[in-house]
């Protein structure tokens, strides 16, 4: 076949065709310069279905309506109404965004037909939320109900999904995790809060860090040690989860002020000889860390994590280009500058190509995402990608400021969603593992699972 010929392209379905062109021209596609996914400027797509576009666009709506107007209002309160969570639930966006916690969803709190809903439709929710450029709401909405919600579907009791999945996903409970320490960080072999076990119950007493959404919570997944005598070298077969309800007596919790994500519910949580009934640990006691590593819960975890990053660097990305075409010095836009011209093409490369691979990791869960499998295929390259997606929001964020010079670094006006995104970018470089380490997971896996060599 001939480069350019028509032969050398595979044909669009007649679907697809009249699904974009229907929409490609409606305002909340946007008209701003790789400030949306390629597909949306009649380009082709292998993945995005006519049921893609139509959750799209309820994501949008539903973001335009009860989000955006509202977003600089809760950043500066450093809170987010427990209302929005209701209102996401009740549009079955909470459960299409967080597809990673694995088959069955509850079907009434989906958006389509189950059968519709996929990785890619998860994916397009997600940067729906992260195109207003606000970190703090993708921390406490989503970040915090994967991490939380996901060992409950994957290890817990059928009694204990019962009372958690629904409410949680309907936005009537709101459900995180807690595993870092103050002393230890994420150092799980030295988790110093104790479950000591009385009866049918456990009394636990520790302190956890750095909680996402805890602020909020109504239950926190804890990571408790629950064989505290065991010796130091063994202290991972005594880790245990435990789901903890915050109106207990002997919960104390205290919002933290962080540098970015404001509204991000991060809080420092207090359990002092906090009764909770055994029924509540997830899994056998001693399976907590097997349930931390799990598998999916990682990969997803990162996938997820990523997804939020690409949507904060497209919206920096949109800014970028909307002000350099606006910004006019000595009667020119400053978009006629070459050096301006070259920041911007390099973030539009970044953003392009991450999400190339976004995709291609995307599609790959449709066939790897559970056990084993999911491990020797896919955890080494979402770590890679979601280390590659959190320097690509560093760069875009930095790259943004620098287009729009004070403005960028200025909280409130034409600046503040650059402003936002230059100081959240930092905080989603952390969870799941730093940069450094998930590049070191990636070559472990790679050396272990696709060395062929035998080096």
């Amino acid at each position: 076949q001939v480069f350019g010929s028509k032969a050398a392209a595979p044909a669009m379905s007649d679907e697809l065709r009249d699904a974009l062109n229907l929409r490609v021209n409606r305002p909340q596609f946007g008209a701003e310069p790789y400030g949306e996914p390629y597909w949306t400027r009649q380009l082709d797509s292998p993945y995005v279905k006519p049921w893609h576009l139509e959750l799209r666009d309820k994501a949008r709506k539903f973001v335009d309506e009860h989000v955006e107007p509202f977003v600089d209002d809760w950043e500066a309160e450093g809170d987010i109404p427990r209302d929005v969570w209701r209102k996401a639930g009740e549009a079955g966006l909470l459960a299409a965004a967080c597809v990673t916690v694995g088959r069955p969803w509850p079907g009434d709190q989906l958006p389509c037909p189950e059968e519709d809903l996929d990785h890619f439709g998860a994916a397009l929710v997600l940067q729906e939320f992260a195109r207003v450029g606000y970190g703090g709401l993708m921390y406490a909405m989503f970040v915090s109900l994967h991490m939380g919600l996901v060992p409950v579907l994957s290890f817990g009791t059928p009694a204990l999904r019962k009372q958690l999945v629904e409410p949680c996903l309907r936005g009537d409970k709101i459900i995180c995790a807690a595993i870092a320490e103050p002393q230890v960080g994420i150092d799980v072999a030295r988790v110093g809060t104790v479950a000591r076990r009385e009866g049918d119950d456990y009394i636990i007493s520790g302190t956890k860090m750095w909680v996402s959404a805890g602020a909020y919570a109504d239950y926190i997944v804890t990571m408790v040690q629950t064989s505290p005598d065991l010796p130091f070298d063994q202290m991972q077969r005594g880790l245990s989860f435990v789901v903890i309800p915050t109106n207990l007596p002997g919960v104390s919790i205290r919002k933290l002020k962080l540098g970015g994500c404001s509204g991000g519910g991060q809080a420092l949580v207090t359990f002092e000889d906090v009764r909770v009934p055994v029924t509540n640990r997830i899994s056998k006691e001693g399976m907590g860390f097997r349930c931390i590593n799990y598998n999916s819960d990682h990969c997803g975890y990162l996938w997820l994590v990523a997804q939020v990053a690409l949507g904060l660097a497209r919206a920096a990305t949109r800014e970028s280009f909307t002000y350099a075409d606006q910004r006019k010095v000595f009667g020119d836009a400053i978009a006629k500058d070459s050096a301006i011209r070259e920041k911007l093409a390099h973030m539009a490369a970044e953003v392009e190509f991450l999400e190339a691979q976004l995709e291609t990791i995307t599609h790959q869960f449709s066939h790897f995402f559970w056990g084993a499998r999911a491990s020797k295929r896919l955890l080494g390259r979402c770590a890679l990608t979601k280390m590659k997606a959190t320097k690509v929001l560093e760069f875009c964020g930095m790259q943004a400021v620098h287009v729009l010079g004070a403005k960028g670094v200025t909280r409130g006006g034409r600046g503040r969603i650059v402003e936002r995104i230059f100081r959240d970018g930092p905080c989603f470089a952390i969870p799941g593992g730093t940069q450094e380490v998930l590049a070191g997971l990636c070559v472990r896996q790679a050396l272990l699972y696709e060395n062929r060599a035998k080096m």
